[in-house]
């Protein structure tokens, strides 16, 4: 049994997530102790647990000491997979992170399938819908995958209750190249805020400021007010160029104006400009898992995520990684 120890690099969740898809991808089981030990309390919480036992309904394999707080679990995946999955989170525990836990298994095995997950669409700490939606689905399209997602319903938190969907139909994955961006073609901003805060026109602040940084380029941008069973806000951007998508986004937050929020927002997206890197911080961590002898990609910057990624990936699957500058390159052992 491969035994990973979770407190390596940002030891988080995502270590967790990375390890326990890997392992149901290729058959092996996995020990993973020290669980979140950099986080605060350290061990799993709810969106995890649910996770975990997602996977393992997914791969019908068998969890041990998969408990609230735990810091060791053991997974042993099984080898026949299911078509249709569903996972109800209780809380605002994020969609999103969930279906990192499922996506890289369906994939690497090439077992198609139907998701739903029901909590947290557009929460602290994890990509909103639109980001899946618009940014990672768009890149796992480029690379020979086909993941059709759905935003049912909005959930902020703390109550949650935000429902999303994810079919995989295709997973022919390829090896990739991106390190051009090729030329700016646009910019799209989506700015949204619960009904909760339409008389303070909180959407519409938030997008007027941010196209207030951008006064040298036209910004294709919606505002929208949706029904969900907390109040939120959240803006979402993405640049669209010849070869790539990058994306960005920030979370409304309580006391945080939303000309801030709109702002802050510009201000990240214009340091992903800047860098003239076609693939973002924040997706470079998420392609790792997809990378295949022959992949290589340029990011704005090589992230703590992205270091953890690289680390599990080289203890499970027999690649290496190159990293130069801020460039990554697979190549077989």
């Amino acid at each position: 049994m491969k035994r990973i120890d979770g407190s390596k690099f940002e030891g988080g969740g995502s270590l967790l997530r990375l390890a326990t898809s890997i392992s149901a991808a290729i058959g092996k089981p996995i020990e993973v102790y020290h669980i979140r030990k950099n986080r605060t309390p350290s061990g799993l919480k709810m969106q995890h647990l649910h996770a975990l036992k997602a996977l393992s309904t997914f791969c019908n394999g068998t969890l041990k000491g998969a408990t609230i707080g735990s810091e060791r679990i053991r997974f042993y995946p099984g080898r026949t997979f299911e078509k249709n999955i569903s996972v109800r989170i209780p809380t605002a525990g994020a969609t999103t992170l969930v279906l990192q836990n499922l996506v890289p298994t369906a994939v690497l095995a090439h077992k198609p399938v139907q998701i739903n997950v029901y909590g947290g669409t557009h929460v602290a700490w994890s990509p909103p819908a639109e980001y899946f939606e618009h940014v990672f689905c768009d890149f796992m399209k480029n690379i020979g995958c086909d993941l059709q997602f759905r935003l049912h319903e909005y959930g902020f938190y703390p109550k949650g209750g935000g429902h999303v969907s994810l079919a995989i139909t295709k997973t022919n994955l390829q090896p990739f190249l991106f390190v051009e961006t090729g030329a700016l073609k646009g910019i799209d901003a989506h700015s949204i805020a619960t009904t909760h805060l339409k008389q303070a026109d909180v959407a519409k602040r938030q997008l007027e400021a941010f196209k207030k940084e951008f006064t040298d380029q036209t910004i294709t941008g919606t505002a929208q007010y949706v029904q969900s069973m907390s109040a939120g806000s959240n803006i979402h951007a993405h640049a669209y160029y010849e070869h790539a998508k990058i994306g960005v986004e920030v979370l409304g937050k309580k006391g945080v104006r939303a000309e801030q929020v709109g702002k802050q927002c510009a201000q990240k997206l214009h340091a992903e400009l800047a860098s003239k890197a076609p693939v973002d911080e924040h997706m470079a961590d998420q392609l790792i898992p997809f990378m295949t002898p022959g992949s290589r990609f340029r990011t704005s910057r090589i992230s703590l995520h992205t270091k953890t990624n690289l680390w599990v990936c080289e203890q499970l699957l027999n690649y290496q990684y190159v990293v130069k500058g801020t460039e990554i390159v697979c190549k077989k052992q």
